[in-house]
């Protein structure tokens, strides 16, 4: 700011005292020449600069007219495709949920824990395929920072989707057919026939290599980094990227995303579900998840939790230790037991303080 001042100061200060100077030179004799001869070059020279430097600011004031309007035109025109990019991600939100309780329910282990060498990592999961036009959408997004995230969790289900659709029991079924098949060829005295049986055999056997790799590094990913979260978050980022373009297409103020983009930085939004384990027996264990899916740390956390239809009123008492404080992308779960605990619906309310406000609140109701 005081930067800004002294360059302003000092252009009016030689604004000012180029005519003193002019005068000076022109009749003070420092100069050949006539003084009106001079005093003609100068208001020529001085008006040809003046117009120059009208043009300039003109010129560059259009410029960056043009620039602000076509990042409105781009900004607005995304819209249709975050809609889309919303649709579909919530969509493969749902699909990996519920491969998740299948697979556990399979399982009988904690869905905390990855054993790479279960092999129920190997079973099939008929999950939704990814439109092939999905991608393209992907282009339109204007925030790099979330650009690059969809394209992290598209690119994660694609490759989920892809092997947890391979059926391997079947591959293992037409492996062993072609063997017999060889088998019988060999003692039927055929043995013209028995390389391109070997070949088939060698196909399915490679790719039956492939698919087992990839459904295990697809599990592996899927649990060591939390993919359920990092889809939560980045749902959460579309939705306040589709808030705030609607916004500037509302007011035309295209200054929105700026001031989106700052906020943020600051915000924490602290979210709480209903969830569950399984034990190592097998038991389902109640458990209720608080996860920050904004880009702050939320501070000073307070829980309150009200049964809807019961008149014991507050029951977080029964829940146990609750977090404090949770850095971005960060979930802690707790346990509890419902049979001890009011009948559901259950109304939350979760306060929290932030770098963007002390006051922030949540509320839900679990079910």
């Amino acid at each position: 700011m005081l930067k800004t001042f002294w360059k302003y100061a000092l252009i009016i200060l030689i604004v000012s005292l180029f005519p003193v100077v002019i005068n000076l030179a022109l009749y003070q004799k420092i100069f050949f020449g006539k003084g009106n001869d001079w005093l003609s070059f100068w208001g020529n020279y001085t008006g040809g600069l003046i117009s120059a430097i009208v043009a300039y600011i003109v010129v560059k004031y259009q410029i960056k007219s043009d620039l602000a309007k076509e990042k409105y035109i781009r900004t607005i025109n995304q819209l249709p495709a975050l809609l889309r990019v919303m649709i579909e991600l919530e969509k493969y939100f749902k699909e990996l949920q519920r491969v998740k309780e299948e697979r556990e329910i399979l399982n009988h282990n904690s869905s905390e824990e990855f054993d790479i060498d279960n092999p129920i990592n190997e079973n099939q999961y008929l999950i939704e395929l990814p439109q092939s036009d999905d991608f393209p959408l992907l282009e339109k997004v204007e925030d790099m920072d979330l650009y690059i995230h969809l394209i992290r969790c598209f690119n994660f289900y694609r490759d989920f989707s892809s092997a947890m659709n391979y059926d391997m029991l079947l591959a293992y079924r037409k492996r062993s057919d072609l063997q017999i098949t060889a088998s019988d060829l060999s003692k039927e005295e055929k043995y013209s026939k028995i390389p391109v049986v070997h070949q088939q055999i060698e196909l399915i056997t490679n790719e039956l290599t492939v698919y087992k790799n990839k459904k295990t590094s697809c599990w592996k990913t899927f649990y060591e980094d939390d993919m359920l979260s990092k889809f939560k978050e980045v749902l959460s980022r579309l939705d306040n990227e589709i808030t705030t373009v609607k916004q500037i297409k509302e007011t035309g103020d295209i200054s929105l995303k700026e001031k989106e983009r700052i906020g943020n930085k600051k915000k924490a939004k602290v979210i709480v579900e209903k969830t569950y384990e399984l034990s190592l027996k097998g038991r389902k264990k109640d458990m209720i998840a608080f996860s920050n899916t904004g880009e702050a740390v939320a501070e000073n956390i307070t829980l309150e939790i009200y049964a809807v239809n019961n008149s014991l009123g507050d029951i977080e008492k029964y829940i146990g230790i609750y977090p404090t404080k949770l850095n971005p992308s960060e979930t802690f779960k707790i346990q509890f037991v419902f049979d001890m605990l009011p009948p559901l619906p259950w109304k939350i309310t979760i306060t929290w303080k932030d770098d963007y406000q002390e006051n922030n609140t949540y509320e839900t109701t679990l079910s």
